[in-house]
This record gives structure tokens, sequence and C-alpha cells, in this order.
């Protein structure tokens, strides 16, 4: 069962580092923190250290190699992809466990931290909930036994703030930055290994709360890792779709987004590799620029208080692991549930753009149940237009996989509607120019 540890602990706060400002980006996002990760544009003064080595030694990375080896999947990985690398469940946290865990990640900074799963005396209720949470979904996992367990570390942070984030794939994140002063100076892109970065096993964002001015979707990619394979043509033929009708898709140019709104309770779980962003405003990639400074107060209308967490096989590099404490033995038994239980979950389809339904609006006014114009057709038909998407990315031209800071893609017209909505996880599909 889920517990929640009420004894104290002490933990560093991160000191803020704000980003630098660039002219190429749009107002609204200068100065800001992301989901944990820094602009590495800005961030080069950092040494390689020993530590770095031991580490680029026991996973048989070689940091001076320059042989670029560019793909778009793993050979072994198969070329069509039967099930959705994305899940999303609904009342998974209740209202009083979401409020305590708000509390207690607003407190925490925004550092990163690690822990080890399955340890008797989680260090706070954070951990102690996503140490549940992955107990429930991955129940034949065994957080004591190393061998063969690739979600037995969780990393995790949090934030309370609705801020445009780039489009990133999480990594690990001081090797890669390791990694980086490790390359040679003016060593182009095409040269540069980018198999080095190291991904987390599975990705997560908790949804905890969320103000009612928030339009903060979570934005997936499947398939694609960096922002420059967003125009790299496909070879995987994706074959789920919702409510069980299947839906082949082939079309090596087509781009897939998965849009995952914010809601309170709610877990999102995908694949470690795969690019995501938060945009702000929610139509950010459509609008050819921005103006004004974003809100963040009050809570209640422009909060967005999430925790992320990735799982690994092993800790990555420097992150701070919380001590465990010992707990007296009537805390032990005063333990509360914070998290329900899964079978109360409730699992939510991936809603395809041709499976959501818009009805046409009769121009003449007519009052004609029978009137075939005013029967419900697929959105995907109704709306053929399209325009164009600006895709903002984030960090170097390694971690970007493009030399520039944006990617352009053609999205249908209602994607406005994908990105602005309050619950429905929609899938569209984009396509490369």
């Amino acid at each position: 069962s889920c517990g929640v540890v009420l004894s104290s602990f002490i933990v560093n706060t991160a000191k803020p580092l704000l980003l630098s400002s660039s002219s190429s980006s749009p107002s609204i996002i200068r100065g800001f923190w992301n989901d944990g990760f820094l602009n590495h544009n800005n961030h080069h003064d950092r040494k390689q250290s020993p530590s770095f080595l031991a580490h680029a030694l026991n996973h048989d990375l070689d940091v001076g190699d320059t042989k670029h080896e560019e793909t778009m999947v793993n050979e072994e990985q198969q070329q069509t992809r039967q099930q959705p690398p994305i899940h999303v469940w609904d009342n998974v946290v209740p209202l009083e466990s979401r409020s305590l865990l708000h509390k207690e990640a607003s407190a925490s900074g925004l550092g990163h931290r690690v822990f080890r799963r399955g340890q008797p005396t989680p260090s706070n209720p954070i951990e102690q909930v996503l140490d549940d949470i992955l107990q429930q979904i991955i129940p034949s996992s065994q957080p004591n036994n190393d061998d063969d367990n690739d979600e037995l570390y969780v990393e995790y942070w949090a934030r309370q703030e609705w801020r445009h984030i780039e489009a990133h794939a999480d990594v690990d994140e001081n090797l890669a930055k390791a990694q980086d002063d490790a390359f040679t100076t003016g060593t182009s892109i095409a040269e540069r290994p980018d198999q080095n970065f190291k991904y987390p096993t599975k990705g997560h964002v908790l949804y905890l709360q969320v103000g009612s001015e928030v339009q903060g979707p979570t934005c997936l990619f499947p398939d694609r890792s960096s922002g420059g394979q967003l125009l790299k043509e496909s070879n995987i033929a994706s074959t789920y779709s919702s409510k069980g009708q299947e839906k082949n898709t082939n079309n090596p140019k087509e781009v897939e987004l998965v849009t995952v709104p914010a809601v309170p309770g709610r877990l999102l779980r995908f694949e470690g590799n795969i690019v995501h962003a938060v945009p702000r405003p929610a139509d950010l990639w459509l609008l050819l620029f921005t103006m004004g400074t974003p809100k963040f107060e009050p809570e209640e209308e422009w909060g967005r208080s999430v925790i992320l967490f990735n799982t690994w096989s092993e800790p990555p590099l420097n992150v701070q692991q919380q001590e465990q404490q010992e707990l007296k033995e009537d805390e032990c038994e005063e333990r509360p549930n914070i998290c329900n239980a899964k079978e109360t979950w409730k699992s939510l389809d991936i809603m395809n753009e041709e499976t959501i339904m818009t009805p046409i609006i009769n121009n003449d006014n007519k009052e004609d149940d029978d009137d075939d114009d005013n029967d419900d057709i697929p959105l995907e038909q109704k709306d053929a237009k399209t325009k164009s998407a600006k895709i903002w990315l984030l960090g170097n031209e390694r971690r970007r996989n493009h030399m520039l800071r944006t990617v352009k893609l053609m999205a249908p017209e209602h994607i406005q509607s994908a990105l602005t909505e309050k619950s429905q996880v929609r899938r569209t599909i984009l396509e490369q120019p």
C-alpha cells in the first residue's frame, strides 16, 4: 500500500539559474527555467571530471569518438509499433493527497533528486507516492533486485508554474554536459555522436494542481528523440488507434503529435527518449510572435503544479540522492495512503483525429433532421487546410541535432483545438514540409 512519511527531512534548495535571452527567441520564453533542463548554449564552462570518465567507462562510451552514426531507431527495434509508447491515467492521486504533495513539492526547490525504489523508509511523501505508483504499474518489478531491472532508480523534480518548455528528450544531464566538454571545439554536428546520450527508461508527469486559466498540455512526438529527427523520414509504421479502430500510418513524412492536457490527479507515462514540450501560450507554435509578460499569479488561475520523474537502471550522474531516515514506530503505524489503488485509475484512450466528430453548421439555418449536411463528419475530413507550426527546440546544437533553434512543420487547422483541449488526449498528424 502507499503511505506518507510525516517525519521532517532536510533538503538543499537549488539556487535558481536564469537562462540568458536570445534575440531569436520569443520574449515569452526569455530567462525562463524549464522543467529541469538548462539551455546548454549558455553553460559550457563545466570541466570534465574524473567521475565522468569513470561513468563513461562503465557505459562503454568513447568520449573521443567523432564517427557520426545517425539512425531513427535502434536496429533491434521493430519497424512497426504495435502499442502506443504513451499511457495516461486519471484518478491516480486523490484531492487531499494532491494538496499534500503540492506543499511538499513547493518546499523542495527546483533541484533534481534521485532515490532507489523499494526502500522501507522513503525520505519524503513524494518518494513514497512515486515508488507506490511504479509498483502498481509494473508489479512484476523487483525493486531490490539489481539484475534485469531498468526502472530501479527514480529521478524526480517539481514545478509549480506554467512556463514554456521547449521540445527536448530527457537525458542524463550532467553526463551530457561532460560529453560536451570532451568534444573537440569546432567539430561539426555531423561528426558528433548523438548516440552517446543516455536516456531514461521511462518518463512521467504527475499533475497535482492546474489553474483555471492554464492551457498547458504536455506535447509528445513519439519515435523522435531529438528536434532534428522531426525532419527525418520515419521508417516506423504506427498501427495502434483509439477505441479499437485500427489506424495504419506509413507515410514517412508524417510526424505524430500526442497532446496530453494538464488535469489534476492525472499521470502521464512515456518512453524515456521521446521528444516532449509544454508550449506557453498553448498555441505558441502557431504564432508569428508573442507580446507581453506571462502571468504566474494568482496560483488558482495560473499555477501548474507537477511532479516530473524518470526511471533509470542506475542513477544519473551527480544527482543528489536522498539519505534514508529512521522512522519511529508510531510514525510508521500512522502513515495514511496517498494514492489510489490501480483498479480505480481511469485509463484514457488516445483519440485519433479522424474519430473526433464535429457537427457541420447549416448555413441555411434549416432544421431538417434528414439533411445530410447536419450529420457529424470526421474533423479530419472537414478540416483540409494546413498551417505552419514552428516548434522551438531546447539545448545546444548537439542536443537539438539541428542547426537552428526551431523546426517548421505543416499542421492541420484543428491543431489549435488539440492544443487548447481541457481533458481529452489527442493524436494529431503533422507533416514535414
